[in-house]
């Protein structure tokens, strides 16, 4: 997606004071529409306003993460996604996520919210940094167990 559409987009975020939760459930509802071959969309911009639109109202339902494509996890000796690796590749993905949203949060949210709702942004970027560092934690913990060498922080 163009960068001048994320930046609209986050800009509707701003301006209709939704949460983190409430973008990210937007922003898959947006991908799950970008990936649909039979109904391509005209406007993505437009759908996610249309989409922030009924967040405000009440009458949006959450679709969830779009599917990831299979094969993606690389060669690996594990039997399966849930793996020691699997799971260290779930981690590394959930903390990007994790960073990209306080990112978004620091870059878009905050400083075109306003006033009074900095606070509450500032709150929710908090605990969204604490999920963060809880979620290194353990991929660092795991990276000890998997006999990797973690002696030297990434």
């Amino acid at each position: 997606m163009p960068a001048n559409e994320r930046t609209l987009i986050e800009r509707s975020f701003a301006s209709m004071q939704l949460t983190g939760t409430q973008c990210q459930e937007v922003l898959d509802a947006l991908a799950r529409k970008l990936q649909d071959p039979d109904n391509p969309m005209r406007s993505p911009v437009g759908y996610a306003v249309a989409l922030c639109k009924r967040v405000r109202s009440g009458t949006f339902q959450p679709v969830g993460a779009p599917p990831r494509p299979s094969g993606t996890g690389g060669s690996g000796d594990d039997s399966g996604p849930r793996g020691p690796r699997g799971e260290l590749t779930e981690l590394r993905r959930q903390i990007h996520n994790l960073q990209s949203e306080i990112k978004g949060f620091d870059d878009n949210l905050i400083p075109f919210a306003h006033p009074e709702s900095q606070p509450h942004l500032e709150a929710q970027r908090d605990r969204l940094c604490q999920e963060r560092d809880a979620l290194k934690q353990r991929y660092q913990a795991l990276r000890g167990e998997d006999g990797a060498s973690c002696r030297k922080q990434a």
